[in-house]
């Protein structure tokens, strides 16, 4: 067996730079899939050594002397090199969407998705979020109980109380193109709800729920595939395995 022909048999692990940009540390992820022909195309273009083809035939890069300029992404004839600046995702259980993130932004990279809290047909009608709500912004009308986004401060008070889970909270959502990896949401959010490295996602178009990518998860954080697969963002550890998998190209950061 030659060396390329060794290289077409494997699965190529990612592997993980820092760089400076400014004066953030910011985490890239380069990664290099099975599509991978070994053709030798990015090693060429790489002015800076930092690709190499060890012994073990597998393609990898030097931390230390990769500056992110991208180039090998461009030549790769199978595009089989994917990079991404991850920058900060949120852990969806934890966020109650209070929007202190928001203001803390400097880029303006983070939005709320839903924007308000509403209450679902869920609701069994017991009154115990008007009870708890401090800026009483949840009332009974025409039989329903409905909440005034105007006076509501999105607290999460009336979440831990409804025991229904009938109360659909707003939620931040981070634009990794657009964040700077300043740390401000960090230092601003009072729930941990923020943390380093995005979570890559799935589009609901493109999904034709598969499983793959489930079955590519060493995590188990990729779940729902009956409908539409689904990344767990609390359990998900950036690994990136499962973006290779997806034979419709539906994953992404």
């Amino acid at each position: 067996m030659n060396r390329l022909e060794f290289v077409r048999l494997i699965t190529f692990s990612s592997a993980a730079l820092t760089f400076s940009c400014n004066n953030n540390l910011v985490k890239k992820t380069l990664t290099i899939d099975a599509h991978c022909t070994g053709c030798g195309s990015c090693l060429a273009t790489c002015s800076f050594g930092a690709i190499i083809l060890p012994e073990k035939s597998i393609f990898t890069v030097q931390p230390e002397a990769c500056t992110g300029c991208g180039r090998c992404l461009t030549v790769c004839p199978e595009q089989a090199l994917m990079a991404a600046i991850p920058g900060y995702s949120v852990i969806s259980a934890n966020c109650n969407g209070c929007g202190h993130c928001l203001d803390a932004c400097p880029e303006k990279a983070i939005t709320l998705d839903p924007a308000v809290y509403s209450i679902t047909s869920q609701c069994s009608k017991c009154g115990l979020c008007v009870a708890v709500c401090p800026r009483g912004a949840i009332s009974k009308q025409q039989g329903a109980f409905r909440i005034d986004t105007n006076r509501c401060d999105r607290c999460g008070l009336c979440l831990n109380a409804c025991r229904d889970a009938a109360i659909r909270k707003a939620e931040a959502q981070i634009d990794t193109s657009r964040c700077s990896g300043c740390e401000l949401c960090l230092a601003a959010c009072t729930r941990e709800a923020i943390r380093p490295g995005s979570v890559p996602q799935i589009d609901p178009k493109r999904c034709i729920a598969c499983g793959a990518c489930r079955d590519a998860c060493p995590a188990s954080a990729i779940d729902g595939v009956i409908h539409q697969a689904s990344i767990d963002t609390l359990s998900c550890t950036q690994c990136t395995a499962c973006i290779p998998r997806c034979p419709v190209s539906a994953i992404h950061f």
